[in-house]
């Protein structure tokens, strides 16, 4: 019996092409952790906000949105290629949305905590 994704993927994607899962394609990344309310009052680093991810499917880098982020802080930093993903939404239907970084920048940037980043090893290694 097949699954509801895989009927779809039948039905719309040429049969000569193979099938990847996510996992299979690269890593999955938690945006910014640990983080307050303090911290996006004012800051020294930008963020990909959840409504840029949610609202444009190449993000928007022409942004705002600023956090504090320590030196020695470990977070993960938004690179060329990587897609991102809404993680949870009021609405079964807003979760899961995807926008991919299509710029080149040269500033480190950060995705807000309400989204996850997929790092493709094809893009990045």
């Amino acid at each position: 019996m097949k699954t509801k994704q895989s009927k779809i993927i039948s039905e719309i994607c040429r049969s000569d092409l193979d099938f990847k899962s996510l996992k299979e394609l690269g890593n999955l990344y938690n945006g910014l952790s640990g983080k307050s309310k303090a911290d996006f009052a004012s800051g020294n680093a930008k963020f990909i906000s959840y409504m840029n991810v949610y609202s444009n499917p190449s993000v928007n880098t022409q942004i705002n949105d600023i956090v504090s982020i320590a030196n020695n802080e470990k977070q993960n930093i938004v690179e060329y290629g990587d897609v991102l993903f809404t993680g949870s939404s009021e609405t079964p239907d807003e979760c899961g949305m995807s926008s991919v970084l299509t710029t080149k920048i040269k500033e480190p940037l950060y995705l807000n905590s309400f989204c996850l980043i997929k790092k493709y090893f094809y893009l990045n290694s």
